[in-house]
């Protein structure tokens, strides 16, 4: 461990949480406090002075927090300690995981992971044992949870609205900020003007997550415009790879190439980072994907499994080198993926084996 967090309640009103970190000094650990933050105060103060594997702790350690308060409105100074060991190789490759999916944009925090798996698996146990017991078993329900109804995670949206309050503070009234993301939401990107004033007296007061959003999504990435057009980087607000997601939403050209382009236009300091790159290419990749994978939402083993047994199908005759050609023309993006070449290679060697086995 590189950090401690410790939470505070005496004396205050809401329980805060202190960032430690730890250095050795002799026999002695070292204890330095990196700042505090609660549900109303950001942590990107602290953020800001975290290593990659503290970064690593620190995220875990929040995502944890977040999962307990939103499923079971549980504070974090009400939590108990749930430990789980496992073995060293496999802990390290978590934290390379991490990392590297964070490059491409991909959310992946270990400890939270576990406990959404944890509690999918949890509501299925307890189905099977209140058919098992006439409905005379209950853990999760007595608690308030729709054990038949697996409802996803609500999105964590408080980053994206940090673009909105920036956008609010570029106008002198609200009329006249709704106007500009009328005019940009048209003229850019063919929307019709659905902007009121009100849509945004929903982050002019304090935000409530539970609340329902009065727009879509989409929204953010005008106001991405909209803070470009004041001289505000979006970046300077939000991680670059968020501004990237965000504007990837309505300005995802006709391929790889032209949406690079565009990006680099409209954000020529972010030119040289390689996060950018790769989400935006992963985004075309996702594409083939889907089309690989029949449009379903799948993994890319069984995305690949499902489109080579289709062309199997229609090409019983057919050799790996002959698969493997049809595949890089018709999936633009991954052409030549190894990940891709070395599944039809497997595919076609194990079918031979069947083969030549069954002939003996």
């Amino acid at each position: 461990m590189k950090l401690k967090f410790r939470i505070e309640t005496k004396k205050i009103k809401q329980p805060r949480i202190v960032v430690l970190r730890l250095s050795n000094q002799g026999d002695k650990i070292i204890e330095k406090s990196l700042g505090s933050f609660n549900s109303k105060r950001s942590y990107d103060h602290i953020v800001k002075q975290l290593t990659t594997e503290e970064l690593y702790e620190f995220e875990n350690f929040v995502k944890v927090i977040d999962f307990s308060k939103k499923n079971f409105n549980c504070d974090a100074d009400k939590l108990d300690r749930f430990i789980i060991k496992t073995a060293p190789e496999f802990k390290n490759a978590l934290l390379k995981l991490w990392e590297t999916a964070n490059q491409y944009g991909l959310s992946f925090t270990p400890e939270h992971e576990m406990l959404l798996s944890l509690f999918t698996k949890a509501k299925v146990i307890e189905q099977q044992l209140a058919v098992f017991t006439n409905n005379q078993f209950t853990a999760l329900k007595e608690l308030g949870i729709d054990i038949v109804n697996a409802h996803p995670p609500k999105a964590d949206l408080k980053e994206e609205q940090k673009l909105m309050v920036a956008a609010i503070k570029t106008a002198s009234s609200l009329e006249e900020l709704a106007d500009h993301f009328n005019k940009i939401a048209s003229q850019k990107y063919n929307k019709a003007q659905k902007f009121k004033p009100h849509h945004f007296e929903y982050f002019a007061k304090q935000i409530n997550q539970d609340e329902k959003q009065p727009f879509p999504k989409w929204y953010y990435t005008v106001a991405i415009d909209v803070l470009c057009h004041a001289g505000i980087k979006p970046d300077s607000i939000i991680a670059p790879s968020l501004v990237t997601k965000l504007w990837l939403r309505l300005n995802k050209q006709a391929n790889l190439a032209l949406t690079l382009q565009a990006f680099n236009q409209q954000f020529p300091h972010l030119n040289n980072h390689q996060e950018r790159v790769n989400i935006i290419n992963v985004a075309f990749i996702n594409d083939d994907l889907l089309k690989m994978g029949g449009k379903a939402a799948i993994t890319p083993a069984t995305a690949i499994e499902f489109w080579l047994n289709q062309w199997k199908k229609s090409n019983p005759e057919s050799n790996q080198h002959k698969a493997i050609a049809v595949f890089n023309s018709t999936f633009h993006y991954l052409k030549n993926n190894a990940f891709f070449i070395n599944f039809i290679e497997q595919s076609f060697s194990s079918n031979n084996s069947l083969e030549i086995t069954s002939q003996d």
